[in-house]
């Protein structure tokens, strides 16, 4: 989590850069990258992580001369990650009803290696079974460390939306964990 000091400096960098100062704007993807990638990954977006981090910063090196330093500057970037990944879900969601449409076929495929994966579940399988709102707010809270306060700014919701999608998703992952093999379904069994 950065300090209130290291926000001011990233603050300064973005209005550096929006005055021309390409090094400025380095900073800042050197400080960042890593982190947002972090985000995404953990979101849910694997195969797309690295192009997605790179739409976040074009849109934060678009919006460098408007952007005001109201909140702290990891807020601020994970905003417009966040939209940035939301985008990313629409454009994804579109893609596969035309998939779908196209192929019902595929559909009863996917069915049968859900069951299989559902077997050998981790922890990247846990997020990927949360809504993106959820999985949002657990990837922001718990991995990207950012306060309650910090990660509502960054989802457009109250802070108690937040702590209670955080709950649910918690809730939801602790029962996936503490269900017998058995209970299950696998539709090899």
């Amino acid at each position: 989590m950065s300090t209130d000091e290291e926000s001011a400096q990233e603050w300064q960098w973005l209005a550096a850069a929006a005055r021309g100062e390409d090094h400025s704007f380095r900073m800042l993807v050197e400080r960042y990258q890593r982190r947002l990638l972090n985000f995404f990954l953990r979101s849910g977006a694997k195969d797309h992580a690295e192009d997605l981090v790179q739409e976040t910063f074009i849109r934060i090196y678009r919006h460098r001369a408007r952007a005001r330093p109201t909140a702290r500057f990891t807020t601020y970037a994970h905003t417009l990650a966040y939209h940035v990944f939301l985008d990313h879900v629409r454009r994804q969601t579109r893609r596969l009803h035309l998939l779908k449409r196209a192929a019902p076929e595929m559909e009863q495929t996917d069915h049968a290696s859900a069951g299989r994966a559902s077997a050998r579940m981790d922890a990247e399988r846990l997020l990927a079974s949360l809504t993106p709102e959820m999985r949002s707010a657990v990837v922001l809270i718990i991995y990207q460390g950012l306060s309650y306060d910090e990660a509502a700014t960054a989802l457009g919701v109250p802070a108690g939306t937040v702590k209670s999608r955080v709950f649910n998703a918690l809730q939801r992952m602790r029962a996936m964990l503490e269900e017998p093999q058995g209970d299950r379904h696998d539709p090899e069994a």
